[in-house]
């Protein structure tokens, strides 16, 4: 009598176009493909590409800060001050790479620092995976649609300074300076990420969305207080 064996078909290898391509309406299928092994080089290189786009829309911002800030300076104070604006402009755009791997290295860190001691045993490299893929809404759509927004407003009714930047989240509430940088990172957009992250961490870990809830959402508005926080340095020193 001859034995029967059964094998289970390997699954097919994950592909980094799928998932990047299911994130915004799918994220559990976008984070089956990461599970399969879809790399994070893709949406990686999207959102460097995004972060140069947005950079290069928000430059009429940009623009009317320098402008406001050499208005107080003399003749020889300008020339120097439009000299380092166009370096700083240079150095902005080769930054931006670095920026945003920075972003996803501290976003990483900080789930790693939560999703652990919680008992989700998710390598830094998932995480670190999950972020590059998660981020195409906020810093993908999210930049892009502030970048949009930023040139229609300066081609409508001028843009003086950060006054005029527009507002998408709970900076609609009011607030200047570092209170209105720290409340903007409170938006739509960052909704979304979060609900992404629940269900992608879920399928990696096999578990439901409502198991990683409470853990996700921990961990996602610590990241948004240090980054909000950190914006709010930022822009309260840029409405000077």
């Amino acid at each position: 009598m001859q034995d029967v064996h059964t094998t289970t078909p390997a699954e097919p290898p994950g592909r980094a176009a799928v998932a990047a391509a299911n994130v915004f309406l799918s994220p559990s299928r976008a984070f089956e493909e990461v599970r399969r092994g879809a790399g994070w080089w893709l949406p990686f290189l999207i959102l460097v590409i995004v972060a140069l786009v947005a950079a290069a829309l928000s430059q009429p911002l940009q623009t009317a800060i320098a402008e406001s800030r050499m208005a107080q300076l003399s003749e020889a104070q300008r020339e120097a001050a439009a000299a380092q604006m166009r370096i700083g402009t240079i150095f902005g755009f080769v930054f931006a790479p670095i920026q945003v791997a920075i972003g996803l290295l501290l976003s990483s860190l900080v789930f790693l620092a939560v999703l652990r001691p919680s008992g989700h045993e998710l390598s830094f490299k998932q995480i670190f995976t999950g972020q590059c893929y998660a981020g195409l809404v906020p810093s993908g759509i999210g930049g892009l649609v502030m970048g949009l927004l930023i040139q229609m407003k300066a081609r409508s009714s001028g843009i003086t300074g950060m006054a005029d930047m527009p507002r998408l989240g709970l900076d609609l509430l009011g607030g200047e300076g570092f209170v209105r940088g720290l409340l903007s990172a409170f938006n739509l957009f960052a909704v979304w990420w979060l609900v992404v992250l629940v269900y992608g961490y879920a399928t990696f870990v096999k578990r439901s969305p409502r198991q990683m809830a409470a853990p996700v959402l921990i961990a996602g508005v610590l990241w948004l207080l240090l980054g909000g926080a950190l914006g709010g340095i930022g822009f309260a020193f840029a409405s000077r």
